[in-house]
């Protein structure tokens, strides 16, 4: 390995192991994660035990709730800093496959800067201090893609290399779903090279190892399928959010994938969010100047590279779904920032430097704010109130709050999610018909509403149904409220 590289790893290292602290995250599906291992654990089976009903799992993948369980085993259901150390080894692996994978693809000292940049990003650097499934995620798929280098437009290649590829298919779909684009980039790709036998080959065995959740969907469901189809009435509606991502991802992910936090508070209703609009724009211009300057040495488009491929078709993918986010292009990192390099030309040590700088001042403003225990006041006053709810509240009472799932990890009091309209008599109803006595209303917000706000008139209009218990003395408060009307 190389000398460079065990150094960034070893700095890396330090820098996230620095920024770990013992938090449950709010965000995300974090406490999902964690209360899967605890289930698969205590032996219960894998379903999502968080509202009102046992329901089978069928969005997240076994193998990181699987993995999770062990440190269950090992540390205890709690220990969340133990929790978020696999994800803090899984980017360092990350960036060795980050390495192997480059290092077969463009040039050694492209490579070198690549894994160099990539590793202090600040988005880096929360990943491996997060507890979700990014990390190994992305070690798995980047170390297969390195190995589907090997493999692709070479009759030759040898049989481990191949089967490296489809085990490392099976563990990066049984990781995350979009696993399904290593698999399809990689059957691609052996058709683009008129390698007909062996993509067929490699379909059924791709197939196979992705086979156990594969048969779990079948059998239950695919969990993001309804969010797909409400969200999807025609080809036309696919087109419209592919266009909507791309721009948003411009204006948006990219900025905040490589100047994280600085561009962050800056949302799209705000007076300064042209500015990070525009930071993303010469973002993306460099990148498509960097594209353009790739494809001029291609003599071919028989050529193309599993990367290449790859890129397309998860690009693709991730354009097309619901949602969007850099956390959706963390998996072409890689290739994002090789675009950057190639698209600066002389700038290139100029912007070189600067992604490193803001990396890396993102990431020690991350390590002073943990080590001196600074957090949103909106997160620690959600987080009185749920300590509060665990002394004073029975286990077996419901509770409406933003953060239903995270509530039933810390607290065991299973509950919903409010419904983000404007209608009193709405709220009123889901609080009665979901048999629900106690309401967390915080200032976290969701674009610009927080359940403080939404909850105002409802309960300005029937003060005497809802009786304050807790005030959080963090600032902006979070209060619990008591249902009565439920007695």
């Amino acid at each position: 390995m190389k000398h460079w590289l065990i150094a960034t790893m070893i700095l890396a290292a330090i820098v996230y192991a620095l920024a770990l602290d013992p938090l449950l995250d709010l965000n995300l599906d974090t406490p999902r994660f964690v209360m899967l291992a605890r289930s698969i654990h205590d032996g219960q089976g894998y379903f999502g035990r968080f509202d009102f009903v046992d329901r089978p799992e069928t969005q997240i993948p076994y193998l990181y709730p699987l993995i999770l369980s062990s440190v269950v085993a090992i540390s205890g259901p709690e220990a969340y800093e133990a929790f978020k150390v696999v994800s803090l080894v899984s980017i360092l692996l990350a960036l060795w496959a980050m390495w192997f994978w480059m290092s077969q693809w463009t040039t050694a000292d492209e490579a070198k800067w690549i894994v160099i940049l990539a590793a202090f990003l600040t988005q880096t650097q929360m990943l491996a201090s997060r507890i979700a499934t990014e990390a190994p995620f992305l070690a798995a798929s980047f170390a297969c893609l390195g190995f589907m280098e090997r493999v692709v437009g070479k009759p030759n290649s040898r049989l481990r290399d191949w089967a490296a590829v489809i085990l490392l298919i099976g563990v990066s779909f049984h990781l995350r779903a979009a696993g399904w684009s290593l698999l399809a980039s990689f059957i691609v790709a052996l058709l683009w090279h008129r390698q007909w036998r062996s993509a067929v080959t490699s379909g059924v065995l791709g197939l196979a190892v992705c086979s156990p959740w594969l048969i779990r969907t079948i059998q239950f469901g695919f969990g993001y399928s309804g969010e797909f189809k409400l969200n999807t009435p025609g080809p036309a509606a696919i087109l419209f959010r592919i266009a909507y991502n791309g721009a948003a991802d411009v204006a948006k992910s990219l900025p905040d994938l490589f100047f994280y936090p600085f561009f962050a508070p800056y949302l799209p209703y705000e007076p300064m969010f042209f500015l990070k609009a525009f930071v993303g724009g010469v973002l993306f211009c460099l990148m498509i100047a960097g594209l353009l300057k790739g494809l001029k040495q291609v003599t071919s488009l028989r050529e193309a590279s599993a990367t290449a491929i790859y890129f397309v078709i998860y690009l693709v993918g991730a354009l097309s779904w619901t949602v969007h986010g850099e956390r959706y292009l963390l998996p072409v990192l890689p290739l994002l920032i090789w675009g950057l390099i190639r698209g600066a030309g002389r700038w290139r040590p100029a912007l070189q430097v600067l992604i490193l700088l803001a990396g890396l001042a993102g990431c020690f403003r991350t390590i002073y704010r943990t080590r001196e225990g600074i957090y949103p006041p909106e997160e620690t006053g959600f987080r009185e109130a749920a300590q509060w709810v665990k002394s004073h509240v029975s286990p077996d009472d419901r509770i409406t709050s933003r953060y239903p799932t995270w509530i039933a990890a810390v607290t065991g009091n299973r509950g919903t999610r409010w419904s983000e309209i404007n209608d009193t008599e709405v709220l009123r109803r889901e609080l009665v018909e979901n048999h629900t006595p106690w309401l967390i209303l915080d200032r976290n917000k969701t674009v610009r509403e927080t359940g403080a706000d939404l909850f105002k008139p409802l309960i300005e209009k029937d003060p005497a149904e809802f009786q304050l218990a807790f005030e959080s003395s963090a600032t902006p408060s979070t209060r619990v409220y008591h249902f009565v009307a439920l007695h």
